[in-house]
């Protein structure tokens, strides 16, 4: 990884790190107050949040927590704005008690501040789902 994609790929591993953990206050200075947050698993539909319910559903106690994995990332800042396509590996919960893991295609959309970037869009489908373990 070379030094211009550097910034955005260590931003996007703290906020994966946060959503991973369900910690909204290591996410939220990450992010800017017009946050839109499209997320979506196998099997049911997307759910859009801003940021104040992003913050509600990180806040659910006992709400899931997981090791999602970067398996590959193609990201550039440029003058004011920044993209970045994450592909994950993310672990979801099965109601017997296995697991089963998503491929999922990220979109992250980040814009330059007067405090350094700060992810505005954040959209994820899943691509493929594989065996519950």
């Amino acid at each position: 990884m070379d030094d211009v994609t550097r910034p955005l790929y260590a931003l996007t591993q703290a906020v994966l790190s946060a959503l991973d953990r369900g910690n909204y206050a290591a996410l939220e200075p990450l992010t800017t107050p017009d946050l839109t947050f499209v997320d979506g698993h196998a099997g049911a539909p997307a759910v859009a949040l801003d940021r104040a319910g992003l913050r509600d559903r990180l806040s659910v106690p006992g709400g899931t927590r997981r090791e999602s994995t970067i398996v590959a990332y193609d990201g550039h800042p440029d003058q004011e704005t920044g993209w970045a396509v994450v592909r994950l590996r993310r672990p979801v919960p099965e109601a017997d008690g296995g697991t089963r893991h998503e491929l999922c295609t990220a979109t992250l959309l980040w814009r330059l501040t007067d405090e350094g970037w700060k992810l505005t869009r954040w959209h994820c489908t899943p691509v493929r789902t594989e065996a519950a373990s």
